[in-house]
């Protein structure tokens, strides 16, 4: 075979062409970017929503990004592509049932295989055992795009490691999906971070739910009455318990903190008196959302919330409205809480839509606060937020 300075030979085995010709293509730049994603929770109300949204972007991107969904899974199974096209996003529900069971160690490991240069993890689920794997992934330069409210609001240790671990990979966590809903929290503190602000509080709505439920209730409209459609409507976690106990409101507010560079525990964070009913404490919730929902409404009762009601209509009568609320302190000395309180109905927090999440941002250079409000509940909602979490990381790798 004759041979010049224009060409090189390269010999591979042959079960590595498909990949040899992506790299060799992409190097050259004789094919779009290419971007090698594993989606966990594929099957789950969030990841169907991105699932349908990736469709869309994969069409827009067209040219310019070669887009492939090369893992996808839920705790039933992982289903791998060996095809080196992706899966096909029309079949990912059959794709996971057919497959083995789930197996995190195989999802790093197929990523890492495909000739993509760029390889991202989106993580839909809520599961402490796929939170464990971030720093791991990270490490292997594996980009990670979350939902879970575990990325920012679990131990501080995987915290701190998933920073590490993305520097050394020169890799990216990004989890302003699991904070703030449509506000675009995260983000903007950054921004802020970025032009020298000096953020003093951060005062928020962060729970949809809870925004629902006390913009419904009033004098004439219970707090059960209330919290009961919001379980109806799939406003709620699959427990209820979860938005009541102010864990999940806590949770973001870590993530909030730690975004500050503040080195918080959950525990650091006060909870102040708690709205679920004291003898529900240990009721055990079904797994099943719908099961769930409705052995929740059984067991609670009007006399349960009796005291809540009594707050709605002592603020009702000062022209004022209650709102569950996380406010962060950072100056003179770091504060962190999670408690219902009392605002006039001009005041930024009270004016919520029905499921809104609000933020009330203080800053020394501004005379008043930055606030920042958007849609608060919704899987398509939060599908949209890792879709665009995912074009931002995209326009920089």
């Amino acid at each position: 075979q004759g041979s010049s300075e224009r060409q090189v030979s390269v010999v591979v085995d042959p079960g590595q062409g498909a990949m040899a010709l992506r790299a060799a293509h992409q190097a050259y730049s004789l094919s779009g970017r290419g971007v090698a994603v594993a989606l966990l929770g594929s099957t789950g109300r969030v990841g169907t929503a991105l699932t349908k949204q990736l469709k869309q972007q994969a069409k827009r991107l067209r040219g310019e990004v070669d887009l492939k969904v090369v893992a996808a899974g839920d705790k039933r199974g992982l289903a791998l592509d060996e095809t080196g096209r992706g899966l096909q996003l029309q079949r990912l529900e059959e794709e996971v049932k057919g497959a083995d069971g789930m197996d995190l160690d195989k999802v790093a490991a197929h990523l890492l295989a495909d000739g993509n240069p760029h390889r991202i993890v989106i993580d839909c689920t809520d599961s402490d055992k796929v939170a464990d794997r971030y720093a791991e992934w990270l490490a292997s330069g594996i980009h990670v795009i979350t939902s879970s409210t575990l990325a920012g609001g679990g131990p501080l240790e995987r915290y701190e490691e998933c920073l590490a671990a993305a520097k050394i990979g020169c890799s990216q966590l990004r989890m302003g999906p699991s904070v703030g809903a449509g506000t675009g929290l995260l983000k903007h503190l950054s921004d802020m971070l970025w032009h020298g602000a000096d953020i003093t509080k951060v005062e928020a709505v962060l729970s949809g739910s809870l925004s629902f439920v006390f913009e419904t209730c009033s004098p004439d409209v219970t707090f059960a009455s209330a919290l009961e459609t919001a379980i109806q409507r799939g406003y709620t976690a699959v427990d209820p318990r979860a938005d009541l106990s102010g864990l999940d409101t806590a949770r973001r507010l870590l993530s909030v903190a730690r975004h500050l560079s503040l080195p918080l525990q959950l525990s650091d964070i006060a909870l102040h008196k708690p709205l679920t009913p004291e003898r529900l404490q240990d009721w055990e919730c079904p797994s099943n959302r719908e099961e769930a929902g409705a052995g929740f409404m059984a067991e609670m009762k009007d006399s349960d919330f009796a005291w809540i009601d009594d707050l709605v209509r002592e603020a009702a009568e000062e022209d004022e409205v209650l709102r569950y609320v996380a406010i962060l302190q950072l100056q003179p000395t770091p504060v962190a809480s999670v408690e219902l309180r009392r605002y006039p109905k001009s005041h930024d927090l009270a004016c919520c839509g029905t499921t809104d999440h609000v933020a009330a941002i203080y800053s020394s250079r501004l005379k008043d606060p930055m606030v920042l409000q958007g849609a608060g509940i919704g899987e398509e909602l939060v599908a949209a937020g890792l879709s665009s979490e995912l074009l931002r990381l995209l326009a920089e790798i």
